[in-house]
């Protein structure tokens, strides 16, 4: 048996991309109308904090968990601190946070894997790290996630090719 769990989080991100393609396509919106109406829910946006939650954990939690190597090139790799300030309203941090990119990746993603979040209705993510006293806390809109997400996803997705989809 082939484990395919490495393969999620390039997969998360191909899948991510094929949606965004699709999500104003007339077929699309129907059948999220089709489903959400099945489950009694008028006016459905799929584009909601479930799906941007899942796309976080399947782009900054499960690599840090399963690439140990890989992980390492992906962690280290320097994100612009523009590309960081440009999608983020930070709260609190420390400075070394800021400076190096690989410290705002850990702490994002720590406040993700330990659903050290909120969202409230209009999308806007509060993240917060921190082990007794909240020390890590940054703000996103949905739309800014999508685009850091796009960035960082990128950045994973060729981390390595995916052999069983590369013929």
């Amino acid at each position: 048996m082939k484990n395919l769990a490495d393969e999620i989080p390039q997969r998360a991100f191909i899948n991510a991309q094929i949606i965004q393609r699709v999500h104003d396509s007339t077929a699309f919106q129907a059948a999220a109308h089709e489903v959400s109406s099945g489950y009694g829910i008028r006016d459905y946006q799929f584009m909601s904090p479930a799906y941007v939650a899942s796309l976080l954990y399947c782009l900054l939690v499960v690599p840090r968990q399963l690439f140990v190597e890989g992980n390492e090139i992906f962690w280290d790799s320097q994100v612009p601190p523009a590309t960081i300030s440009s999608h983020f309203a930070i709260k609190t941090a420390a400075p070394e946070v800021l400076e190096k990119s690989s410290q705002f990746l850990r702490r994002l993603r720590n406040a993700v894997a330990h659903a050290r979040f909120e969202v409230d209705e209009d999308l806007m993510f509060v993240f917060r790290d921190g082990r007794n006293v909240v020390d890590f806390e940054v703000q996103a809109s949905a739309d800014h996630l999508m685009a850091f997400l796009s960035d960082v996803g990128s950045k994973l997705a060729n981390l390595r090719p995916l052999p069983s989809l590369v013929q």
